[in-house]
Order: C-alpha cells, then structure tokens, then sequence
C-alpha cells in the first residue's frame, strides 16, 4: 500500500490529545510482559483469502477502513470513498456519486457504518447523520448537535459511529474536539443526545489506531476498547448506557511507561508528536476481540516494519508475540485491523499474497473460487488454533 513509513506518523497528528488524570486500576490486571515470540502459522489454525469483487472501471485506491457488520463488509479507502460488500467480497455499492451539495450528497465524511438493524448505511459529516440503502439511495438526514469553533474555544464534531438500534447509536467526538474523550448516545428519531459518558479517567495519552471502538460478543455482552493508550479496557452496558472496566493489562517495563507518556500531557502538539516518533518502547494501537483472545498489534517507532503483533488469551493468561516483518522488509503477518465471530481481519494488496500465504501450509490455506484481480485487495482472515 501507498505510503506504509508515514501513516503511523499521520494517524498520531489527527488523534493526538493527552489525558492527565492517574486514578487507581479498579479491574483484573493481567500480566502480559513476557510473551513468547511466534509465527502466524503457530498461533493461526488457517488463513482465508476473500478476494474484493470490483465491477469494471471501478477501482479502490488504498484501503484505509474496513468494518465486518452482520453480513456485510463496509470499507472506506483513501479519497473517503465508502463501499459496501457482502461478507465473501461481492461488491454491492459506493458512495463515489454521493460526494456533492446537491441533496442528499456530502463534501466532508467523519464516519461511516452500516446499520444491521435497519439495513441502511450511515454517514457522519460536521453537520448531519445521512442515511443510505445498501445502493447508496438516499433515505433522510439528521441534523447532528455539532459546535463549531469560536474564537480559542475548541468546537465537537462527531466521527466514529456504532449502533445500538435503528435509531439508537454510539457516537465519538472527533479528537480535536473540546471534550473527546466521551461516548455520546445520540437518538435519530429524537435528533439529540441522550446520555454522554466519560472515560477520560484511565486515559493514559490519546494516540490511537483503533478504527472500531464496540465489539458484541457471542455471550451478549458489549466490549469497548478506547480510542486512545488506556489503563482498563471496558464492559458497555447496552441498558444502563454505562461503561466500567473489566480488564487491564500489564505490559511490564520492557514496553511503554504511562509516566513517561503522561509527562507530555500540556506540551505544544508538535513536541509530543516528536515524542511519539522516536519513542522505541512497545505501544499498543489497535485491540481486537476473537473468542477468549485478545489480538492487539503494538507499534515500536514510527516505522510500520518494526510493528509486532500480541496475541493474548485471557483465561490461561498465555500470550504470543508475532513479528508482522521478517528482518524488516519481508512481511509475513498484515495489520490486522478487524475483528468478525470467527476470525481476524486484515486487508492487503493482491501483490503481497505470496509472502503471507507461505507462512501456512497449503491445506490451511483457503483459497477463493473465484480469480483474483493481480491489482485489487484481498480481506485475510485469519482464525484462532
């Protein structure tokens, strides 16, 4: 993919905002700070190849995004184009033509997901909620309680969205917002926000990968993973609209120091993204759940080469650490970016299959029966031994 040295990099510029507060752990910790090193082949059972089926002339350019909801696969790619598939690739729909200011049409998308309650996807933009069919119709827009900035005084712009119902979603508040480190549980037939809840409390520095915040279990129950390096991970009660924190993890003294993280909290934006560049210790970015596991892939430096991905199970407490670059150049593991009942996501370029395919056996590999386009991508999921 296109400029894979810089994305880190640029991720850390948008999100970036600290968080002071150091409260006490009020949740199980779990000691992950001696993992053992491994290949994929040896924490992975096998790996699948979707293939994204594309219809003649219409071509994604980088795949930054990708969300498994229900039984479709929603992508966003670099020019903020959103695309619709189903869960074995089959391309449905893009929004290309509903980028505009004609009615029903946007210039600026925040967020994006596709609602498995009411069948519709849903757009963010700085002012309102758009509603589309799985063809990208046009169905109705809500007006969104943004505040635009005035003067010193930051304003709230709402990007990540997750829903609770057809009408009842999760929003987050941009980081540049004033207040971001928040849920907002904003009702569409209402048009307003019925409850905000903190989590500012076990916030340690807000730079994050995580593109996905909620996760539903099989059991039912609610996984929030906070968009920022955090003390606790969290339960969301679907009820009470309450969070708590259920788990936290103890990455030891080989990986980041929240001290010294913390201590960056109220320096000027350009000396704490310098910070993070040249910052060597492990921190993780992204965290996935798939079963009784946690996969969490841990940025070392700016560079993506020297990324590693953890795998934790946290009911025997045993965890695997996974280099993603062989002698880094040769990749052997992608950033896996999503999390579905069965597997782990990660979206690649076709050109890249050969280095990640041979780290299986070729009976744990499974391929698509369909071709696969040499210049298009390919979902890789991996699955659990």
């Amino acid at each position: 993919m296109n400029s894979k040295k810089t994305r880190i990099c640029i991720i850390l510029l948008a999100l970036l905002a600290s968080c002071a507060d150091n409260k006490e752990r009020s949740c199980p910790i779990l000691d992950v700070s001696s993992p053992q090193e491994a290949t994929p082949s040896e924490v992975f059972s096998s790996v699948e190849v979707i293939p994204f089926t594309m219809p003649e002339g219409t071509y994604m350019s980088d795949v930054r995004t990708l969300f498994s909801i229900g039984d479709k696969y929603i992508v966003k790619d670099k020019n903020n184009i959103v695309y619709l598939f189903s869960t074995d690739g089959r391309y449905i729909s893009h929004s290309e033509k509903k980028r505009g200011h004609g009615h029903g049409e946007h210039t600026n998308l925040l967020g994006f997901t596709y609602n498995p309650y009411s069948k519709q996807i849903e757009l963010t933009t700085p002012n309102n909620l758009l509603f589309y069919d799985t063809l990208f119709n046009y169905v109705k827009s809500v007006p969104l309680p943004s505040r635009w900035p005035e003067g010193r005084e930051s304003g709230c712009f709402y990007g990540d969205i997750y829903d609770l119902s057809p009408s009842l979603h999760l929003l987050q508040p941009l980081g540049t917002s004033k207040e971001p480190r928040q849920i907002c549980v904003f009702d569409s037939e209402k048009g307003k926000i019925i409850k905000t809840i903190p989590f500012i409390e076990h916030c340690i520095i807000r730079t994050s990968m995580q593109s996905k915040c909620f996760y539903l279990k099989e059991d039912g129950t609610m996984l929030f993973f906070p968009p920022c390096i955090s003390e606790c991970l969290y339960t969301f009660d679907t009820k009470s609209f309450s969070i708590a924190p259920y788990l936290s993890l103890d990455f030891g003294e080989q990986w980041f120091d929240a001290e010294e993280l913390r201590e960056q909290s109220g320096k000027d934006v350009e000396t704490v993204i310098k910070f993070l560049q040249e910052y060597k210790k492990g921190m993780p970015m992204t965290h996935l759940p798939l079963g009784d596991n946690l996969i969490i892939e841990v940025t070392f430096g700016k560079y993506i080469r020297n990324c590693k991905t953890l795998v934790v199970n946290t009911t025997t407490g045993k965890h695997y650490l996974i280099k993603r670059y062989q002698q880094g150049k040769k990749m052997v593991l992608p950033y896996l970016s999503e999390a579905c009942p069965d597997g782990v996501l990660g979206v690649v370029e076709a050109k890249e299959l050969e280095s990640l395919l041979e780290q299986f056996d070729e009976k744990d590999v499974i391929k698509p029966s369909r071709p696969i386009d040499p210049d298009g991508y390919v979902i890789l999921k991996y699955r659990m031994k």
